[in-house]
């Protein structure tokens, strides 16, 4: 089969359909078939960039219509695989050549399967509420690209053969928001294992974590609760830098606070292993590789039990709910003996072994295409 792989992104990128992406690529190079693969990512650039090997055939444009177009005629198409992520067209006449050159390929036998999150969707519905809606000039300014964005990837999802979710919870949000597609299906993501599983001795240094952008959904707000009222404990943060009063509030009138800024690989492994836990008070995450990693590297996170994360990590992990407050199990978790901690923490890790191959996603995409092909 001819599979063509579009991630309007840039593969560099930290946060997103860029680390999914990443994975689901590299995970399809290792894996053993017999399909040429072809993907196509974005990034600021005056031509066609191409990368080939044996195993593959990467193409980086500029996300315009004169060179999209010359891979959409490059080959017949067997599958197109759309990644879904904040994307917009440069013009209208790109958008409507685009989307009447996948109704044209469609009608030519093109099979086409989007990989969708409703994280955009749940993003916004949580930032909504910050502004004024009658206040239409910043309204417009803030939430028109993404909404322009929403529109077109549901669109790609309406024509296409079979929309997949990345867990069952990403599912059913996506479907409070709206997404009613004929053919939809749970595919679980893949995780770049890179280190030994590992177990600490001591989760009593009173150390806590958070490590996250700092969006609405993620719900850091809960910091300002926490931090004040654990003064035996040090949180450390790291990510995207705090607005100017969270900042101010945490930093300049906590003296339990250490901000690390945005952390590498190395510097997140580091952190990891000075914690004792990591919070994660998203209430809603359609996967979570942040709490994942942690857990990874033997450092417990705190997540929210209605959660893409808690269906990977099971009944074992350290979770809240909406009866039992992130405040009441951080208390928990520090009340609970070091040997009950490592148990849970070896169990999450059990569970988390079945996602540590990168052919696991893989393998369910293959056999989709060949389902959707048959």
């Amino acid at each position: 089969m001819n599979i063509l792989n579009i991630a309007p992104t840039n593969l560099s990128d930290k946060h997103g359909i860029a680390s999914w992406f990443r994975y689901y690529f590299k995970g399809l190079i290792e894996s053993n078939h017999d399909h040429d693969l072809y993907f196509v990512s974005v990034k600021n650039t005056d031509g066609i960039e191409k990368e080939f090997t044996d195993k593959f055939y990467h193409y980086v444009i500029n996300w315009k219509w004169e060179q999209l177009n010359q891979i959409l005629k490059h080959k017949k198409w067997d599958i197109i695989h759309w990644h879904t992520t904040v994307v917009l067209f440069e013009d209208v006449e790109f958008e409507m050549r685009f989307f009447n050159k996948l109704l044209d390929l469609k009608s030519k036998g093109t099979k086409i399967i989007t990989t969708t999150h409703s994280l955009q969707k749940k993003d916004n519905s949580f930032e909504y509420a910050l502004l004024d809606p009658l206040d239409t000039e910043a309204w417009h300014k803030t939430f028109n690209s993404y909404i322009l964005s929403e529109y077109y990837n549901t669109k790609i999802s309406e024509m296409s053969d079979v929309v997949v979710y990345i867990s069952k919870n990403d599912m059913k949000e996506a479907k409070l928001c709206g997404d009613n597609f004929e053919n939809s299906e749970v595919i679980y993501n893949s995780m770049n294992i890179y280190k030994d599983f590992k177990i600490k001795d001591d989760y009593k240094k009173n150390k806590v974590g958070f490590s996250h952008r700092f969006a609405m959904r993620k719900n850091w707000m809960t910091l300002l609760d926490l931090v004040p009222s654990n003064k035996n404990k040090t949180f450390h943060l790291s990510g995207e830098y705090f607005n100017p009063l969270v900042h101010t509030l945490l930093m300049k009138e906590s003296d339990n606070v250490i901000f690390h800024g945005v952390l590498d690989e190395v510097g997140m492994e580091t952190m990891f292993e000075t914690i004792d836990v990591m919070l994660c008070p998203a209430t809603y995450e359609p996967f979570g590789f942040t709490a994942l990693e942690s857990v990874i590297l033997g450092t417990p996170a705190l997540i929210y039990k209605d959660t893409g994360t808690y269906e990977v990590l099971g009944d074992s992990s350290f979770n809240f709910t909406s009866e039992v407050s992130i405040s009441q199990t951080l208390n928990n978790f520090y009340s609970t003996p070091n040997e009950e901690i490592k148990e849970r923490v070896k169990s999450q890790q059990e569970h988390l072994k079945k996602f540590s191959s990168l052919t696991f996603m893989v393998d369910e995409y293959l056999s989709l295409y060949s389902r959707v092909m048959n």
